[in-house]
């Protein structure tokens, strides 16, 4: 029997780009419908094999096919721990899928249709047609990119077969809507002169650009002078678990991957670097990678350091330990590694930024380009302390959270991907690491607070104030100005920053409490509403769980909640057992949480039937 029938809006486009657009990719609008239950009821007895019409017309251009419809198309499909299963879908007329649209039809352990809920349009008003075709698409954007505003276009001269057969994988028709009806675009990847991925969407017919985000957050290349030719001798720290290191030469890798020290799997977990050759140092538009070289240490394999920053080689054996550590959490909550299917988990440890500039980012997609590594990747900068914000843990497993996230929900929200990754970053210290206070202590809700120099990068619970904070280094000071609620500084739209609200998010649903922000804002909306915490069990399987099987791609803050909550009831109901307990304080708790920071449940709890 059907719970709850619901339908959320839409979110705002991709992430903010680094490139200022002329006329920036509208959010889609809420041109949406219901389900009622009869509708759901035949949706669910029909929602197999490719797509099934939902109903609603097309407005046919005259190059459409004629009887074209909207179809919806399975994207994933997915079982939880207790056997529920949970199957999203996204609206395509033909090939060409329509930017915006996604539900999740979720089923009980017995296959009974529990809930829909997500997006769609039920009117298609096409306005324009393709000009090119797929082959030509992303020659005709690399085209239009080289006299793009600020940004320095690759020369298109200078890509490898393998580069150009990943722009063609990846080059698909959309339909964006604009204005009062509906465009095909191309969606496709590009890089920069750097190397940096993006991704671009070019109206098919005009071929405007109309949108230009990074495909890997924070890909950034600095030319430096250094290099990792000499090994210093310096051992790895001690007192860090033991490593399972070996040394391994492999026939399967093509060129330069022939070294690594790994652990076994599943996942087998591997460190490389960029490579020492000076011809593929960071310059221009070259870059390469290596495995990481181990070096005996009374016979024993192990990172050494490196010239020019000496504490590289921690930063490798640490990524690596971190990683492991990560991959256990994650088997912990039920998921086969970072894309729940035991993927490798790469370390890349950088050696040409320039001194001093500690980072680490998702690399989500390398364009086919042989310079980078082959599988999804988390990349480490060389740090400049014995431990260091790079290779701390929370950072690490944030990385892997972004693994995670486009394993899964896939936000196209930026600021959502950020947030959620913080939580597994803080899940995955806390499984890990003891409570208390110092290096390698996890008890305060700080995120990136295992640094040589005091402070911490995101946090739950110590609110910034008005000028946020600042961490200072020899590399020079860094400013966070982390958001605590809807209203706490809303220019304040960078991505990392307004994530942290899901930190509070989490911290509240584990611990308790109100709002830090409360107390120098109190007449906020929200700071009237205390938390009774669930624990750090509960939350964490609750947020988990809200992006592995519940939140579509579409989400937006509004909507955390109710998938929120979803999660909880399904997780801690009792609906069998005398009393039928409808997992009312877990409910109560999530939309509290989130109500704390400005956005509470738009629907009704979850009820037993």
């Amino acid at each position: 029997m059907i719970r709850f029938i619901r339908l959320m809006a839409l979110v705002a486009l991709l992430a903010a780009t680094t490139v200022v657009l002329a006329q920036p990719l509208p959010a889609p609008s809420s041109k949406l419908v219901f389900f009622n239950e009869n509708a759901a009821l035949t949706a669910a007895g029909s929602l197999t094999g490719r797509g099934v019409n939902l109903g609603g017309p097309v407005s046919q251009p005259a190059f459409t096919p004629t009887g074209a419809e909207i179809v919806w198309k399975e994207v994933r499909n997915v079982v939880d721990p207790r056997g529920g299963r949970h199957v999203f879908y996204r609206q395509t007329v033909g090939d060409a899928e329509i930017y915006g649209s996604e539900i999740g039809v979720h089923f009980t352990k017995a296959g009974v249709l529990r809930s829909i809920s997500g997006t769609q349009f039920n009117f298609v008003a096409i306005a324009n047609r393709p000009v090119v075709p797929r082959e030509q698409a992303w020659e005709r954007a690399d085209a239009r990119l080289r006299g793009y505003g600020s940004f320095h276009a690759e020369d298109p001269k200078t890509l490898v077969p393998s580069q150009r057969a990943a722009r063609l994988a990846d080059t698909s028709l959309q339909l964006v809507e604009r204005g009062k009806a509906f465009h095909y675009a191309w969606s496709m990847v590009t890089q920069d002169a750097l190397g940096s991925v993006y991704r671009v969407v070019m109206d098919a017919q005009s071929e405007e650009i109309l949108a230009l985000t990074p495909a890997n957050p924070d890909f950034n290349c600095y030319q430096s002078a250094g290099n990792s030719v000499t090994a210093t001798g310096y051992p790895v720290r001690a007192g860090v678990a033991n490593r399972s290191l070996k040394a391994n030469t492999t026939s399967d890798r093509p060129w330069p991957f022939t070294h690594e020290g790994f652990y076994a799997g599943p996942p087998n977990i591997s460190v490389i670097e960029e490579t020492a050759d000076p011809a593929f140092m960071c310059s221009g538009n070259t870059r390469a990678y290596t495995l990481f070289p181990l070096f005996a240490d009374s016979g024993t394999p192990t990172y050494r350091d490196r010239t020019g920053y000496p504490w590289h080689g921690n930063a490798a054996g640490d990524a690596l330990f971190h990683t492991k550590q990560t991959m256990n959490a994650f088997a912990s909550m039920g998921r086969a590694g970072w894309d729940n299917a035991y993927g490798d988990a790469n370390i890349g440890i950088e050696n040409t930024y320039e001194p001093y500039v500690d980072n680490a980012f998702f690399l989500n997609f390398n364009a086919g380009d042989p310079r980078l590594p082959p599988t999804r990747t988390v990349i480490t900068t060389p740090v400049q302390y014995m431990y260091e914000y790079a290779a701390a843990l929370d950072v690490i497993a944030h990385e892997w959270g972004h693994g995670v996230i486009y394993t899964s929900a896939n936000f196209n929200n930026a600021q959502l991907h950020e947030g959620f990754a913080d939580v597994i970053g803080q899940m995955v210290e806390k499984m890990s690491q003891p409570s208390g206070y110092g290096i390698e202590q996890s008890s305060d809700w700080n995120e990136g607070e295992d640094v040589a120099n005091s402070g911490y990068f995101r946090s739950g619970s110590t609110d910034d104030g008005t000028a946020g904070h600042s961490i200072n280094g020899p590399g020079g000071s860094y400013t966070f100005n982390d958001a605590f609620h809807l209203d706490d500084e809303p220019g304040n739209t960078e991505a990392h920053n307004r994530g942290n609200m899901m930190n509070v998010v989490f911290r509240l649903l584990s611990d308790g409490g109100t709002n830090p922000v409360c107390a120098r804002v109190p007449t906020l909306s929200g700071c009237s509403t205390s938390v009774t915490g669930q624990g750090f069990s509960k939350a964490s399987t609750i947020l988990f769980q809200t992006v592995e099987y519940y939140a579509p791609s579409t989400s937006r803050w509004e909507d955390l909640a109710t998938y929120a909550s979803e999660a909880a009831f399904d997780n801690y109901e009792r609906c069998d057992a005398l009393g039928h307990y409808p997992a009312t304080a877990e409910q109560n708790a999530v939309n509290n949480a989130f109500t704390a920071i400005g956005y509470p449940r738009l629907t009704s709890a979850n009820t037993c039937f």
